[in-house]
């Protein structure tokens, strides 16, 4: 009794370390007077054995069929959250995630009031995005790569439409997290 209780721990153990957790983009649309959302975020055992999820959208997130609004969780609204917390150290430690995708099959139309300006940024993404697709995707064939990148001239929106899936290994973000709070201590240590 006590081999398959030491067991059942070493296997929930090693299922941690070696589980991934998924994030699955849906839609974005943002515009002048509009940011909708719909993204799936889900701990993975051993890459394959679903063991949480969430879904998040612009109301609020969803955890195990229960509903909580951004108002009641951070006593702030959607925009207010984005702008406050979205700054350059959060953006270099994801670089530093190891972020795979696993596929991507999605529409993006993209737009601005100048024609020009539409022009550019189509063109500036849809140079951009194979090349992140190169150094990121696990495995490129026609089945998990599918985009359209389109302009949509006199508006102004982002709209993003399809399922792109991403990966992150828990090892990988264990030793992220660990690094950055040894090196917080270290600045306080040295001052």
């Amino acid at each position: 009794m006590l081999n398959i209780v030491f067991f059942c721990i070493i296997f929930i153990f090693l299922g941690f370390i070696f589980s991934k957790i998924k994030i699955s983009v849906e839609k974005i649309e943002l515009n002048i007077n509009n940011a909708d959302f719909r993204i799936r975020i889900g701990i993975f055992l051993f890459g394959f054995l679903k063991v949480f999820g969430l879904k998040c959208d612009k109301n609020g997130i969803t955890v195990l069929g229960k509903f909580f609004s951004y108002k009641k969780i951070f006593n702030l609204e959607f925009k207010e959250i984005i702008i406050k917390n979205l700054k350059k150290k959060e953006l270099k430690m994801a670089n530093k995630l190891n972020i795979k995708i696993d596929f991507a099959r999605f529409t993006l139309r993209i737009g601005a009031e100048n024609m020009f300006i539409t022009v550019f940024l189509v063109t500036l993404i849809s140079s951009l995005i194979p090349e992140l697709l190169k150094k990121k995707i696990r495995k490129i064939d026609n089945k998990n790569i599918d985009y359209k990148i389109l302009p949509e001239f006199n508006k102004i929106e982002i709209y993003y439409e399809g399922r792109t899936s991403l990966s992150i290994k828990t090892i990988d973000l264990k030793n992220v997290i660990f690094n950055t709070k040894n090196n917080k201590t270290k600045t306080t240590i040295t001052q």
